[in-house]
């Protein structure tokens, strides 16, 4: 399978661009797409990613909130892939790179 480009979903606010990407990705391979495309998106938004480290501390924090914003953006992810079930989807999840920096520089 071929991949469409990979679009990171690192904010709440472009969750809902993923919609109109999957549609065209099951357009084109109801279309024929030889090999067929597959999504591909980075999911990249835990409340103080970054441990506050200005480069990208992401828009959520533990202290406003964060964890039940947190789900409402991982439960938006899941609706927008389930509007499109026969859509190939590979989500790359970045915030392994968050539990990393917590244990060395939090």
């Amino acid at each position: 399978m071929s991949s469409s480009s990979l679009s990171p979903s690192d904010t709440a606010a472009k969750v809902p661009t993923m919609g109109p990407m999957l549609a065209d990705i099951q357009k084109q391979n109801t279309a024929g797409a030889s090999p067929p495309i597959i999504g591909a998106f980075v999911v990249y938004d835990l409340p103080n990613r970054d441990c506050a480290a200005a480069a990208s501390n992401g828009e959520y924090s533990v202290a406003n909130n964060g964890l039940a914003n947190y789900e409402t953006y991982i439960n938006a992810i899941a609706t927008q892939l389930k509007a499109y079930p026969n859509v190939d989807v590979a989500l790359i999840i970045g915030e392994r790179l968050s539990m990393l920096r917590l244990f060395r520089s939090c």
